[in-house]
């Protein structure tokens, strides 16, 4: 199903950016379950080398 909007524009984007920054090459062991070769692939698909993250008692939405 195709949805299409004629004459709409966005107006403004609300953001807010935890203040924890880790760094994806952490997470080998508890995401990548020790793949190197995994991670590397990840870090090239998605362009990223570190993430923000929130604490457990804030949600995403």
């Amino acid at each position: 199903m195709k949805t299409r909007f004629d004459k709409a524009k966005i107006s403004g984007i609300c953001v807010s950016v935890p203040e924890h920054k880790i760094c994806i090459d952490d997470e080998l062991e508890s995401v990548f379950s020790n793949d190197i070769k995994t991670l590397k692939r990840m870090k090239k698909v998605i362009g990223l080398n570190t993430r923000y993250i929130c604490d457990e008692n804030t949600c995403v939405s």
